[in-house]
């Protein structure tokens, strides 16, 4: 879900607050972060490289 919608329902006044909140360094999504970049530069055949 849009993090907007999320901070709005939520009664946040920004975003950065939702985030700063409810936000932690979470492994997988680090690891999936950083394959989503390298996907923009390699190509699709070199995989597992973090």
């Amino acid at each position: 879900m849009h993090p907007k919608i999320v901070s709005s329902r939520l009664g946040h006044v920004t975003v950065a607050f939702t985030f700063d909140t409810y936000s932690a360094d979470i492994e997988d999504h680090d690891r999936d972060a950083a394959e989503a970049v390298i996907g923009l530069f390699l190509p699709p055949s070199v995989k597992g490289l973090v």
